[in-house]
Formats: structure tokens, sequence, C-alpha cells
């Protein structure tokens, strides 16, 4: 299930780069939030559950404004 964007904070860790990636989406369950790379679903190089901080990422590209 898709979180809400509000639900950045709940992340176990600092997001990163991810925080700012078109590529990020959260994903929430009863107890818990997680980060997904959908750069995965094309290229499996990517991970997609990428641990958290990330700092460096090929893939990463600006979020449009309004998102996240």
């Amino acid at each position: 299930m898709a979180a809400p964007p509000t639900d950045w904070h709940r992340l176990s860790a600092p997001p990163g780069l991810c925080r700012s990636c078109r590529h990020a989406r959260l994903l929430a369950s009863a107890r818990s939030v997680f980060l997904r790379c959908e750069l995965s679903d094309e290229d499996p190089s990517f991970l997609r559950f990428p641990p958290l901080p990330v700092q460096e990422c090929g893939g990463w590209e600006k979020q449009d404004e309004g998102e996240g």
C-alpha cells in the first residue's frame, strides 16, 4: 500500500538522496514504512529496497515539483 508523502519521517533511517528522487516511493504496512526504488522494475542493478541512507546513486533524478 502506498504511504502518504508525509510519512518520510517514519522511515527507520534518513533516506539520503532518495528523499528528492523521482523513482523513490514510500510503502506502508501496519507497523512500518519502506522506501522502494522503482528503477528496480526496469534495471536489476538497482535494489528494490535500498539500504538507507543512500549517499550515491547513478539513477537519481530530481522529482517533479509537487511530488513527495
